[in-house]
Parts: C-alpha cells; sequence; structure tokens
C-alpha cells in the first residue's frame, strides 16, 4: 500500500507492507484523514508515535470502510463506515482496535467523519469526565477559534451550560463562535477581568485551556471557588508561574488531557462514553464537525503547510481517491 511516512522532519509517500489486523483489529480502507497541530509536532519527533507500524506513518485521525476484521471482532463487518483516533492514518490502509473505531453516522461524508475523533473525543473528556459539567454551569473555553475548542464550544451548550464564555484574538470569529455556542466571546488578552465581568466576580466553574503557558494565570483566576482547570492545549507555550496560595484559597483543582500516555483500552473506553452520549447528536446535526478546507491526501505537505500559517476556522481534512 501508498503511505506517508515522516522521514526526518519531512513528510515522503512511499510503498510499505499492507498493515495485518490482529483478533481485536479491523482493517480499514481510509478514505479521509484529519489534520491536528499534533500531525506537526509528530513530524518533528516531538510526539510519541503510538502506532504499531515500524516506518513512522504520519496522520492521527481517519475515516473509512471496514474491508477486513479480526477473529475476535463482533462490532463491525466488513462494508461499515467508521472513524477513529489511529496513529498510522496516512495510508490506504490502516488497523484500529475495534474499541476505538466508531460508526460513521449514515448523514456525514467521510470528510466530515474525519474531523471528529480528535476534537469530540478530546473535549468530551475534557468537559464530561473531567469537567463534570451539566446543566446551569459557566465554562470558559480559551482559543475558541481552535478546531477541538469548536467542538467544545457545542457539546457544553449540549449539555446545557448555562454560560459558555470563547476567548479569541480576531473580531471577524464572534459571530461563528456564538452561533456554534458560545454565550459570550472575549478578548484573549483580558480573560480574568472579562470572564469576572460575565459572572458577577465569580468566575466560572469549570475552564477548559487550549493555550496553556501565558493564560494559565488569568485562566485561575477567572475561575470560581471549587472549580476545576483542565489543560487540553498549550498553543502558547507549556510553562508557566503557577500560584500555589491562589490554588489553595479557591480549592481548585487542575486536570490534563492526553491520549499520548493513555493504553488502546483507555482509548476505547473514552471513544465509547462519548459516542454514548453524543453519537446520536453528531447524526442528526445538532453537533456538527466544523471543516474549514479538504485537500487531496497527494498535497499533504501543503496542507500542513495551511495548518501551520493559515490560522483555518475548523478542520483540514485529507481526502483519499
Amino acid at each position: 500500500m501508498k503511505a506517508v511516512l515522516i522521514d526526518q522532519g519531512s513528510l515522503r509517500t512511499a510503498e510499505v507492507p499492507d498493515p495485518v489486523p490482529s483478533a481485536e483489529q479491523v482493517l480499514v480502507e481510509v478514505r479521509a484523514i484529519g489534520l491536528n497541530r499534533a500531525d506537526l509536532s509528530q513530524k518533528q519527533g516531538n510526539y510519541a508515535h503510538l502506532g504499531n507500524s515500524a516506518y513512522r506513518v504520519a496522520g492521527l485521525e481517519l475515516a473509512g470502510e471496514v474491508v477486513q476484521v479480526g477473529d475476535n471482532v463482533d462490532r463491525f463487518a466488513p462494508g461499515d463506515r467508521v472513524m477513529a483516533l489511529s496513529p498510522g492514518a496516512c495510508a490506504e490502509l490502516a488497523v484500529v482496535d475495534e474499541h476505538v473505531a466508531l460508526p460513521v453516522p449514515a448523514s456525514l461524508s467521510y470528510e466530515q467523519a474525519a474531523a471528529i475523533p480528535v476534537a469530540f473525543l478530546t473535549e468530551h473528556d475534557a468537559l464530561v469526565t473531567h469537567g463534570q459539567v451539566g446543566p446551569d454551569s459557566d465554562v470558559l473555553v480559551t482559543s475558541a477559534t481552535a478546531t477541538v475548542s469548536l467542538a467544545g464550544l457545542q457539546i457544553a451548550r449540549h449539555l446545557g451550560a448555562r454560560r459558555i464564555i470563547g476567548t479569541t484574538r480576531t473580531r471577524h470569529s464572534r459571530d461563528e463562535l456564538t452561533r456554534l455556542g458560545a454565550t459570550d466571546v472575549i478578548d484573549q488578552a483580558d480573560i480574568a477581568e472579562l470572564v469576572l465581568e460575565c459572572t458577577d466576580g465569580i468566575g466560572v466553574a469549570v475552564t477548559v485551556d487550549h493555550v496553556g503557558g501565558p493564560v494559565l494565570s488569568e485562566c485561575l483566576t477567572a475561575t470560581a471557588i471549587g472549580g476545576r482547570y483542565i489543560s487540553v492545549g498549550r498553543l502558547g507555550g507549556t510553562t508557566a508561574q503557577l500560584d500555589l496560595d491562589l490554588i489553595a484559597k479557591k480549592r481548585l483543582s487542575l486536570l490534563g488531557v492526553s491520549f499520548r500516555t493513555r493504553t488502546v483500552k483507555e482509548i476505547g473506553e473514552v471513544a465509547q462514553r462519548m459516542y454514548a452520549d453524543l453519537g446520536e447528536a453528531l447524526g442528526t446535526g445538532r453537533l456538527v464537525p466544523v471543516l474549514d478546507s479538504v485537500f487531496p491526501v497527494t498535497q499533504v505537505s501543503q496542507a500542513q503547510d495551511y495548518l501551520e500559517r493559515g490560522r483555518p476556522f475548523g478542520k483540514v481534512v485529507l481526502a483519499v481517491p
């Protein structure tokens, strides 16, 4: 099969042996691949490669058609459409654990489906499993125009959150963020002041942070007594000074979300929880994977360059003919 390989900081297409599914895996003919900022780190060797290929196949999420199932697989059959968080996704064929793979709703294209796994698994894990967001919760989502954040806004609204505050550095995206679920869109430069103003000085119950270092102090100040701060992304940096007295006085919980240190079994559990909660809403259009652009897989390098420099609003996807 053809696959896009990571080779000393660059990408190249090469012929490699077809993967063979184990007893608990399905073999998927890949039809679309979602791109993420983690792909850029993966290319530079800064993101753990969890795939089972010795060839360092690029890609982290896919959608496609099952063409073969392992002996112990009972959830899928050849011909089923699936989507999955799957290292080694950027290839004509990929193997996926049956519990990590999720059915693609009939209403969605492969390109739309490929935009779901990373964003919706990440934000569901942050907001539901760790944040315990429910009706009447106030939620802050930083860098709200990031692809995973767009899923987070929608999920928070779906959960019935009372106030959903999104931060942005651009003005043109505010109407779109409101349409997707934000009740308030604020300037990322003044998070604490504006969040406290929106919440009558109380702060939010849950902060889902995709920026990291530069806004950590502001986010902790904006989080209410007894609230939860959840680190998802570090777009702005990985380090910051931490005010331990503030954490103690507010009795804050600091939590993190990542798939790099999870086992396949653990990722499967996250996937099943997300789909049980959100699968119907994704199928009926109440939750929408937001696409920015679709490139042919032959233009993977151009697509990654666009992802890095173009500030897309929504997912950049590769289509496989």
